[in-house]
């Protein structure tokens, strides 16, 4: 693959601190360059040969759009159960906490309600 650009879009809960709740591959795409294809055998084979570089022209033009396309339900799907799996995480965790001891609630910050976790930055807020 020669270049390739994509932007993520998170799509955001509609709570007082929005949450990212999924995720979307947005703007994808790729140029590849196939180079030094070669075929072998017999007469075939050498007639193959000859239609080399329009072949490469061809696949180059293919490899792109496939990737893109190959990459999109990747990165939707798995990106997306990642954010769900770290929310549920956290929330389980932050629950545990207010069972075992209030006091650890209050120092994690209250992350059990999901109103006052703030995904932008590396932190929860009380």
């Amino acid at each position: 693959v020669k270049k390739a650009a994509a932007s993520i879009i998170l799509n955001a809960s509609q709570e007082t601190r929005p949450r990212p709740i999924s995720s979307s591959l947005r703007n994808c795409s790729a140029a590849a360059k196939v180079t030094a294809l070669k075929v072998k055998g017999g007469l075939t084979g050498a007639l193959l040969e000859l239609l080399a570089p329009w072949i490469e022209r061809k696949l180059s033009g293919e490899v792109g759009p496939a990737l893109c396309g190959t990459l999109k339900p990747l990165v939707d799907a798995n990106l997306t159960r990642l954010i769900r799996t770290t929310t549920a995480l956290a929330s389980t965790c932050a629950m545990k906490a207010r069972r075992r001891n209030e006091r650890d609630l209050q120092q994690a910050g209250a992350a059990s309600r999901s109103d006052l976790l703030d995904w932008r930055t590396p932190r929860v807020t009380a």
